[in-house]
């Protein structure tokens, strides 16, 4: 991350910057856009049959979500960004 916007990954050559990225260089963009990509969260449809009321499901689905907000003090981390 950096405060100046003109240093930030993409800046320079948009999309092309991001995708010859060292971390995401191996990433298979054409399945992305393609929508072929495997989900990374593969419900077990033999457990529940889907019943979102049951405590197993609500766990299950909490576990793979990311947090929805940033503490106050993360949030401090990202004062100075545009």
């Amino acid at each position: 991350l950096d405060v100046k916007s003109n240093r930030r990954l993409g800046s320079k050559q948009g999309i092309k910057d991001i995708k010859h990225h060292r971390w995401l260089r191996s990433f298979d963009w054409d399945s992305l856009s393609n929508l072929t990509y495997p989900s990374p969260y593969q419900p077990d449809i033999n457990k529940d049959r889907f019943d979102i009321r049951g405590e197993d499901v609500k766990k299950s689905i909490k576990s793979h979500l990311l947090p929805s907000s940033l503490t106050p003090e993360e949030q401090l981390c990202f004062s100075n960004y545009e």
